[in-house]
């Protein structure tokens, strides 16, 4: 959904024709989405840069347009990707951003050394704006390099903002402000739209129950394994609880903890949506079919009575196939319609595992008719994947087009933070300062901070201790 452009705050943007898609898709997400000003283009051919003026008043601001220039040599090509690190030494920039170096992933200095350089009305900016929000927005480095772990994941450590150790900073929120400090400058009337912060909590209902599939031949041999491995109380109480769950008691199974997760939301304001996994696609990593289970739509029914939103999983191995991914989307509107739950507007999701390939992934969703996607942060470290802290649609390299597909970033996964396979922080001070120092910068630029905590380990108090602080810093 677009943000409400404000009356009398219009621009013009003159453009050249190098990526003109591309160039009106980030001036269309960075002016009318993030800020709300109304914004007309103006294509002149021989144009060195990117031209924004203001019908109503005087003055120019020039922005440098190193990357669509680049870009249109080599599209999609290792040679367009930013190589040296470079870095903006301004004092006006760190005090306005509360950092000392600003990151440019393209640009460069004006011709007189400086940054950032008015006069008579018009201003010459160094750093590309618009050229390096498109390369995170996008996802462009995606597209063109060819690391993958072992999961086809893009990894963290390939990408520019680990290697230029910025991963934990919204570059994109970063260039924003830089650029409607330098447009004010030009135009004290502009006016752009308030934004309010977000916390959006989110769960992977990978296992809605740890006793679903087991039956009670396993049970038995379970318990006698159990025995001779753990505390005999517990065990009793392992299958005290599965007892009560086959008698239909579903809140004493251990990942049960749905109705937990939503006083916690209700206590806060806050709304939290549940992802499912509508169909098995790998025997090993996913579940079993559930969506048609009694138990599982007793968990849909609390979710939905009390104001909180359902939305898709697709299984391990849909993220390459437009065909399962329209499945898992048609399956879950189905059981939301058998429910007679016709409500909810919207359905969105994330992939099992974050397994993404950019672009294929996003035009599947397209395809589906889902409208926005929560897949995009790294699974080993916490951060700003996409560079920013705010909802906005994705890009079609395919058809060179912006997508009606919206993106919700990732900001922090539970896992990434505390399982010793990632950063192993565990459930301490130290993951807390993590997560809760992402939760402010986030706060500090009235964005959304998405989190995913996955139903299942909500079964260990410290978890569940660590995520209330969390919700609370």
């Amino acid at each position: 959904m677009r943000v409400k452009t404000i009356e009398n705050s219009e621009v013009k943007v003159r453009v050249s024709s190098a990526c003109l898609a591309e160039k009106k898709y980030v001036v269309r997400v960075l002016l009318e989405e993030f800020l709300g000003l109304c914004v007309s283009f103006e294509h002149k051919p021989d144009i060195k840069g990117i031209e924004i003026t203001c019908p109503s008043k005087l003055g120019t601001l020039r922005i440098k347009d190193d990357f669509f220039e680049l870009a249109s040599d080599y599209w999609l090509e290792e040679k367009s990707l930013p190589n040296d690190e470079v870095w903006c030494r301004n004092d006006r920039f760190s005090k306005l951003l509360g950092e000392e170096n600003i990151p440019v992933i393209y640009g460069e200095k004006n011709e007189d050394g400086t940054w950032w350089h008015v006069e008579n009305g018009v201003g010459e900016l160094g750093i590309d704006i618009f050229g390096s929000s498109f390369f995170y927005l996008s996802r462009y480095e995606e597209a063109v390099a060819s690391e993958r772990d072992g999961h086809d994941r893009f990894p963290s450590d390939a990408s520019v903002s680990s290697k230029w150790g910025i991963l934990h900073r919204p570059v994109v929120n970063e260039y924003l402000e830089i650029l409607w400090d330098c447009a004010k400058e030009i135009w004290p009337h502009l006016e752009r739209t308030p934004r309010d912060f977000r916390i959006l909590p989110s769960h992977d209902i990978d296992w809605p129950y740890l006793f679903m599939d087991v039956s009670m031949l396993s049970a038995f041999k379970n318990f006698l394994r159990g025995v001779k491995r753990t505390k005999l109380s517990d065990m009793v109480t392992w299958s005290w609880r599965y007892v009560l769950y086959r008698l239909g008691n579903y809140a004493a199974d251990p990942y049960n903890t749905i109705q937990w997760i939503i006083d916690q939301s209700d206590k806060r304001g806050l709304k939290s949506a549940f992802y499912y996994i509508p169909q098995q696609t790998h025997s090993e990593l996913d579940p079993q079919d559930y969506l048609d289970r009694k138990d599982v739509m007793n968990q849909w029914q609390k979710i939905i009575t009390q104001g909180h939103e359902i939305g898709v999983h697709p299984g391990y191995e849909t993220y390459l196939s437009e065909k399962k991914i329209k499945v898992a989307s048609d399956r879950i509107r189905l059981s939301l319609e058998k429910l007679g739950h016709t409500e909810q507007k919207q359905l969105g999701g994330r992939q099992h595992f974050l397994r993404w390939k950019t672009p294929d992934t996003s035009l599947h969703w397209e395809n589906a008719g889902l409208n926005y996607d929560s897949t995009l942060g790294y699974a080993d470290k916490p951060g700003f994947r996409c560079g920013v802290c705010y909802e906005y649609p994705l890009y079609d390299f395919v058809n060179r087009r912006t997508l009606k597909l919206r993106e919700r970033p990732l900001i922090v996964m539970d896992c990434s933070v505390i399982d010793q396979q990632y950063m192993g922080l565990g459930t301490g001070e130290s993951a807390l300062a993590v997560m809760s120092d992402l939760k402010q910068t986030c706060r500090s630029y009235d964005g959304d901070f998405t989190i995913l905590w996955h139903n299942q380990r909500f079964e260990v108090k410290a978890e569940r201790d660590l995520y209330i602080e969390l919700l609370d810093s």
